[in-house]
């Protein structure tokens, strides 16, 4: 659950429900209510996992349970029902996220990056995209790169960029990156001008 109303990782959102609609069906292991806590599916030891439409009605909901007794196995409850169910797919890496948000810097695509400037301690370096190709900007000119296929591979790194957290206000306010001497700087210039 984040905290704040944002925008969730479409990767993280594609890949739970593509698992989830993979899955053929279960084998009914239990239908005593007593047994969802030993198998980590109560209200209170499973993890809660549920899909709201805009309006918040509940699309599906279900808890997540312990690992079953064959590797990768996995019990599951839907919400409401005593029924535990046992699929031979463990779903645990797909929900358990301590953060779903979107926590991609730029969103772009390679193709959409027209230019691009990195800022360090060690100094600066432009490219720009001219007929298709990478090349090195310097004094106003533009010289072929040494190695395209590099700076290819890093045009595709900058549009990937993504964040491993996000910083708390207070601890933001904290930061004083002009200050830091480790600080990297990075422009970046796409197709539409922005």
């Amino acid at each position: 659950e984040s905290k704040g109303n944002y925008a969730a990782d479409d990767r993280l959102i594609s890949g739970a429900f593509n698992i989830l609609s993979s899955l053929r069906g279960g084998t009914l292991v239990s239908k005593n209510p007593e047994k969802q806590e030993e198998m980590g599916v109560s209200d209170t030891a499973g993890l809660h996992v549920t899909f709201l439409k805009e309006d918040g009605a509940p699309v599906l909901d279900f808890f997540l349970g312990n690992r079953g007794p064959v590797s990768e196995s996995q019990y599951v409850r839907l919400a409401g029902r005593p029924e535990v169910y046992l699929f031979s797919e463990s779903l645990a890496f797909y929900f358990y996220k301590a953060e779903w948000r979107n926590k991609s810097i730029l969103g772009l695509s390679a193709d959409d990056i027209a230019e691009f400037a990195i800022k360090s301690s060690s100094g600066k370096i432009s490219y720009a995209k001219s007929d298709a190709e990478w090349k090195i900007q310097a004094d106003g000119k533009l010289e072929p790169a040494p190695d395209a296929e590099k700076v290819k591979s890093l045009v595709a790194d900058i549009a990937n960029l993504s964040g491993l957290s996000f910083a708390e206000n207070d601890e933001a306010k904290m930061i004083d990156f002009e200050a830091r001497k480790d600080s990297v700087k990075l422009w970046v210039k796409t197709n539409q001008g922005a």
